[in-house]
């Protein structure tokens, strides 16, 4: 009588171990074809498991010279994308400002490849904001109050192979998770706007990933 419960416990954790490894084995992935690195083809927003799914739109590789830095996967919601775009996304600047403009959920992802300085990385993103600012760089303000807050948000060294994400939400409310340090959310939906212009902007951090951020956008849309 005794060795019952043990033999049901045992087989209850085969049960419950099997499970887990197909359910993980199902997870589709995409990879960065440079770095390797894997990202969750879809994944909720800021990772909460209630969150709204967000779909990966492209990946692509952030290379300084010929150095490569991070890895990148552009997260958004499909069926919120559909309403800004009832005719598909054709890659226009004007489907572009879209992106940049509309109210969706969406994430942008970075896997770092090698560790990297809090000066670099504020750095980049204060020269990402000042090219895409509204009414032209010499607007630009870096103490105003959310653009401050951003950066300090930035202002952490990364070691490789951490992950820094960049969520922006229907509302423009965006939250910047650097490594393993806690959720930094900004209420500044203009802000929000510059920040999406970094990588899919007029002027990108490259112009060949602000394509590749997006390759599989139109199949997203077409939902096939």
């Amino acid at each position: 009588m005794k060795r019952v419960p043990i033999i049901l416990t045992f087989f209850l954790g085969l049960f419950l171990l099997s499970t887990a490894t197909i359910l993980f084995a199902q997870e589709k992935m995409v990879i960065e074809p440079s770095t390797k690195v894997k990202f969750p083809e879809s994944r909720p927003f800021l990772d909460q498991e209630a969150g709204v799914i967000t779909q990966c739109a492209g990946t692509d590789v952030r290379k300084k010279f010929i150095v490569k830095v991070y890895a990148i996967c552009f997260y958004v919601n499909v069926e919120e994308l559909k309403t800004l775009f009832p005719d598909g996304f054709t890659g226009t600047e004007d489907d572009y400002q879209k992106l940049i403009e509309g109210s969706y959920h969406r994430g942008f992802v970075m896997r770092f490849v090698r560790g990297v300085g809090k000066g670099k990385i504020v750095g980049a993103y204060r020269d990402g904001l000042k090219k895409n600012w509204p009414g032209g760089e010499k607007t630009f303000d870096a103490n105003q109050e959310s653009v401050k807050a951003f950066l300090e948000a930035s202002n952490h060294d990364i070691d490789k192979n951490a992950e820094m994400h960049i969520w922006i939400d229907n509302q423009g409310t965006i939250y910047v998770k650097h490594g393993t340090l806690p959720v930094q959310e900004i209420k500044d939906p203009d802000l929000a706007k510059v920040i999406t212009a970094i990588w899919l902007g007029k002027k990108p951090v490259n112009k060949n990933m602000k394509k590749k951020l997006v390759k599989w956008l139109p199949k997203l849309l077409s939902g096939s």
